[in-house]
This record gives C-alpha cells, structure tokens and sequence, in this order.
C-alpha cells in the first residue's frame, strides 16, 4: 500500500487525491488504487524519485 504524509496529512495515495484541494490545485491524476499500484509495480524507482522531487521544488516555489 502506498501512503503519503505531507504537511501533517497521512493517507492513502489514492485518499488523499481526492480529498486534498492541494492535489486538486497542482494538478494531480484522481486514479483507481489499481491503476497506481499497477504504475509503482510497472516503473523503476527513480522515476517516481524524480517526480517525487519535482513536486516537492513545486509545492516549494
């Protein structure tokens, strides 16, 4: 199960997508559970690092 802990907020991805107005404001994809299971499975690391840190220099900016 992938969680997610930003800013004192602790859920489910997939939760916290579609409730949270920042997700909502930056644009992020309100998928199935299936569908980002599928992707963490499917994709290296790294790739999620690097998106992982863009999001973070966004949220930053």
């Amino acid at each position: 199960m992938v969680r997610v802990v930003c800013q004192g907020v602790t859920g489910d991805l997939s939760t916290e997508i579609k409730s949270s107005s920042i997700a909502s404001e930056i644009g992020l994809l309100n998928a199935s559970k299936s569908m980002y299971s599928e992707a963490f499975v499917r994709y290296q690391a790294s790739v999620f690092q690097h998106m992982f840190l863009r999001l973070l220099e966004r949220l930053n900016s």
